[in-house]
């Protein structure tokens, strides 16, 4: 291939906004010899496109850099206007509020204002005697850094895709585990010794006002194999979604949409017994599926394939015993609304706004609704004297008279 010194100057460029700004090269599959380069931590030109070649069909090119454009910004998910340096001499130029093309030549450039992000710009071009030398000498030195800062960001992104936090709830879910465990062998009953530990129980709330357990349900399990089960695939969806929030957000969504489904249950279910953090699955699942909608990620093969597996992940959770349906689609609702409200994106912003009012009116009017539950349908009356018994035998006295007077104030209600 025959180079000019206009391409000389392009890969000049090239190598300087890779080795001093850590820009990295994409290349479009139909146009091999477009050069893109994107840096998602440059928050005013995240993308920049190098043109050595003179722009024939201005309104066909215009279009297509637009789409390129978008679709390096959804992958890198960022937002900002498209950079386009020109080392050929034409009198084209495009200022948009899309796009911005820049002339760069040796010690001359058309619009000063980028010197301030890339001050060097216009000292790295300079003619050669042997183009094809430079060309050469220059893309190995692009590929030698590029593969330096493929190694970088491979140990980077496996250093921030651990979900700390997840890690961290998990461990919750551990202790929790041991101490239904302990509470089970106590009292000879698998049921008995889970509420005691703090497992939904509409009698519990509704009588004596324990609405603590609508938390404290989503961590309690019935078995190891349950517990396992359940943290693989908690593990298997959070790490997907736990990178799109920080960890104040993050922990916000999982133990909300817990309480959520939890309450969905209080205020339209029966009286049941119910455990497990399949609402806080379901929540941190839709929260994910909705942000890949939103940021049109979806259309990436290995997303898409991403996708399927939370499917599937919720599928099996909803088939799990613990919890019913109601609680697991209260707390896919809030991850929603709340995924709709947090994550940031220029072309739905709408959506963050309708998501905020839509996740803070349905938490007062469900908080409202769930406190005026005033009447349940006993499950069995021997289930509410085990439970005063549990307290009475570990030395929890007054509460147990406490409770066994609420039982009797509400079954005398009802």
């Amino acid at each position: 291939m025959k180079f000019s010194k206009y391409d000389v100057y392009a890969f000049q460029v090239i190598h300087y906004l890779v080795t001093m700004y850590d820009y990295q090269i994409i290349r479009v599959k139909q146009f091999k010899e477009d050069i893109w380069l994107a840096n998602k931590n440059n928050t005013e030109y995240p993308v920049i496109r190098i043109c050595s070649k003179p722009i024939e069909n201005v309104v066909e090119t215009i279009s297509y850099m637009r789409q390129v454009h978008r679709m390096i910004l959804d992958l890198i998910q960022r937002e900002g206007i498209l950079l386009i340096l020109d080392t050929t001499p034409t009198n084209f130029t495009i200022e948009n509020t899309y796009m911005k093309l820049v002339h760069v030549f040796p010690n001359k450039i058309s619009s000063t204002s980028i010197l301030g992000q890339f001050p060097h710009l216009i000292e790295v071009m300079h003619d050669v005697e042997n183009v094809d030398q430079e060309v050469a000498d220059l893309t190995r030195e692009i590929e030698e850094v590029q593969q330096k800062q493929q190694v970088r960001m491979i140990k980077e992104t496996k250093k921030h895709l651990r979900p700390k936090v997840t890690i961290g709830i998990i461990g919750v879910f551990l202790i929790c585990l041991c101490l239904v465990i302990a509470l089970q062998f106590l009292t000879k009953n698998s049921l008995n010794g889970m509420i005691a530990a703090g497992a939904y129980y509409k009698a519990n709330i509704v009588a004596a006002r324990e609405y603590f357990r609508l938390i404290s349900a989503g961590f309690i399990h019935h078995d190891i194999f349950s517990f396992m089960f359940m943290m693989y695939v908690f593990y298997q969806i959070a790490k997907l979604s736990e990178p799109l929030f920080t960890k104040k957000q993050y922990l916000l969504l999982a133990f909300g949409s817990s309480f959520f489904g939890y309450l969905s249950m209080l205020i339209a279910d029966k009286n049941v017994i119910a455990f497990g953090c399949g609402a806080m699955i379901w929540g941190i699942g839709g929260a994910y599926i909705f942000s890949c909608i939103v940021n049109s990620t979806y259309k990436i093969p290995i997303v898409k394939y991403s996708i399927f597996k939370v499917a599937i992940y919720l599928f099996f959770v909803w088939i799990m015993p613990g919890m019913s349906i109601l609680g697991h689609l209260g707390g896919f609702v809030f991850g929603v609304l709340y995924a709709m409200a947090i994550l940031k994106n220029n072309r739905y912003s709408q959506f963050q706004t309708h998501g905020k009012y839509a996740c803070s009116l349905l938490a007062i009017i469900m908080c409202i609704i769930g406190v005026q539950v005033h009447s349940v349908t006993p499950i069995e009356k021997n289930v509410n004297q085990d439970i005063v018994d549990i307290y009475k035998n570990t030395y929890m006295n007054s509460y147990a008279k406490y409770l066994e007077s609420c039982y009797n104030n509400l079954y005398r209600m009802e």
